[in-house]
């Protein structure tokens, strides 16, 4: 009988102590192909190689040994020759106390089954009638049923479903500091869990990371990746790219092709050809104040007897304008915060002036992040009876009621960590989430630069043709968003009509990882 290679190596392997029993049928399936006596011999083979496998063995002969019974009842023909060593492995690893040494220190003369009940059960109303072939045949349609892939794969989903839910849970509690035994859970959960696809290894890196003193990169990367946000910019980028590397290549793989997939503003066009060249004219052929003012005004004035007041050439000449006077004051603005976001405000306000885009600015309570907190308490069971503000953010661009982006300012003197997440002083990178397969993907779409001198002026010609491609983008989502907006003010008129028995739950696990607010501690103080 022909015994592969690859499966001497995978019991030989390191990483054996990771296989669970569909690693065997697998295996067996894949590898031999061969028939239901051959493939107890095969098994009988795999568990004596070694004595190292005696523990893990315990755990695959209670799920096999029931049908090895049913099978040997029903053969016509006499008993292979390793027949007796294959009893003789059941029995020893019936329960059986191992040694150090990985030697059983006592037998058990007796055959129970554990597993499979019902087919034990199939096996006694089998014994008792007369035709041996139908029997056999029954019995082999069970065993066969081992080897569907549709049984694997459904099995697989459901440990893969049950181990995204509960590790979904110990995040939310970790960072809570709350029920941290909850994590030892979540590892005998992950234990003979092999991802499939980039999600599943995204939960895979969520686990590893809670077993870990992490440091502050880590904890960012541990809250995208519950949120299922595979990272590409800053230094969080680092600690998926070291996760990944070590990964099987089916898995390096993907996690490569999401790296190049690049799609950001593809759609939407920025500057037209006309407005770019007027720009340019006017900022090179000149770098003084007085002759750039003298220019802008004459080109102004010809928009306005154009009747073209209301064009992106004419907002674009008004940002030049405002930067020249900002550049004036520079030696007079103070270093806040509010200082450097009311530069970039403005020159928004300018280009939004002819939008229906909503600019909700001044440290606002974001909606859609109160959602996603109430969400998240409700699928933990989260008492915590403050009351849900969401998160106050500098500026949202919105539109219809539903946002559609978020954008932080910091003044210059900010660490790192701050910088990679906000916007710093006059330059500040665009950050795009887009959705992939069963991933989202996070990178860095573009920088934006707000010049400070005239000599740097015409950089501001590149962040205006963003600016703007990014303005259309807003108006396609918009757009889009619209439908699925009016369905769901529809749906909340018509559900104060309906009974709560009428309305239905949404049990499922919310998609979106929202950091929870650490509780305070309280504590008194007892006076005699």
């Amino acid at each position: 009988m022909r015994f592969p290679q690859r499966a001497i190596a995978y019991v030989n392997d390191t990483l054996y102590d990771s296989w669970s029993f569909p690693d065997v049928v697998d295996l067996i399936k894949e590898e031999l192909l061969l028939n239901h006596e051959d493939s107890f011999t095969v098994l009988d083979r795999i568990l004596k190689m070694d004595f190292k496998v005696v523990a893990k063995a315990n755990e695959w002969i209670n799920q096999w040994k029931s049908l090895i019974k049913q099978y040997e009842k029903t053969k016509h023909k006499p008993e292979p020759k390793n027949h007796h060593i294959m009893l003789m492995i059941c029995s020893t690893f019936d329960e059986t106390p191992i040694a150090s040494s990985g030697a059983p220190i006592s037998t058990s003369s007796t055959l129970t089954t554990t597993a499979f009940d019902d087919q034990a059960s199939t096996s006694d109303s089998l014994t008792s009638t007369s035709d041996t072939g139908a029997t056999k045949t029954a019995v082999g349609d069970k065993f066969a049923s081992l080897f569907d892939d549709e049984d694997e794969v459904d099995l697989a989903m459901k440990n893969q479903e049950l181990f995204r839910r509960e590790l979904y849970k110990a995040v939310y509690l970790h960072l809570r500091e709350q029920d941290i035994l909850l994590v030892a859970r979540i590892n005998k959960l992950a234990q003979g869990l092999v991802p499939r696809n980039l999600s599943e290894a995204l939960d895979l890196l969520s686990c590893c990371l809670l077993n870990k003193n992490m440091s502050p990169n880590e904890k960012n990367a541990l809250k995208l990746s519950a949120s299922h946000i595979l990272c590409f910019s800053g230094p969080t980028a680092t600690v998926f790219a070291l996760y990944f590397d070590k990964q099987s290549l089916n898995i390096r793989i993907l996690f490569e092709q999401a790296k190049s997939h690049c799609t950001h503003f593809t759609t939407v066009t920025g500057l037209s050809e006309e407005v770019r060249n007027t720009m340019q004219n006017l900022i090179e052929t000149t770098t003084e104040e007085l002759p750039l003012g003298l220019k802008i005004t004459e080109k102004k004035l010809q928009l306005l007897e154009g009747r073209r007041h209301k064009s992106e050439e004419m907002q674009a000449l008004d940002v030049i304008e405002y930067l020249v006077l900002i550049m004036r004051r520079k030696e007079q603005r103070h270093s806040s915060e509010l200082a450097f976001y009311r530069v970039t405000a403005h020159i928004m306000d300018i280009i939004l002036s002819n939008s229906s885009l909503t600019w909700v600015d001044g440290k606002n309570c974001s909606q859609a992040t109160k959602s996603e907190q109430k969400a998240n308490q409700k699928a933990f069971c989260d008492d915590d009876a403050k009351k849900s503000t969401g998160r106050k953010i500098d500026l949202i661009v919105s539109d219809k009621g539903c946002e559609l982006s978020s954008s932080e300012w910091k003044k210059q003197s900010t660490s790192p960590l701050t910088i990679e997440q906000q916007h710093c002083g006059l330059v500040g990178c665009v950050y795009s989430v887009e959705k992939l397969n069963d991933v989202y993907v996070m990178d860095d779409a573009v920088t934006l630069i707000v010049p400070d001198t005239l000599s740097t002026l015409s950089l501001i010609v590149d962040t205006l043709d963003m600016v703007y491609k990014i303005k259309q983008h807003h108006k396609k989502l918009a757009t889009i968003l619209e439908p699925a907006i009016e369905k769901s003010k529809l749906s909340r008129q018509l559900n104060k009509l309906r009974s709560a028995a009428e309305m239905k739950e949404d049990d499922t696990t919310n998609p979106i990882f929202f950091t929870p607010t650490t509780k305070c501690q309280k504590s008194y103080t007892s006076h005699q």
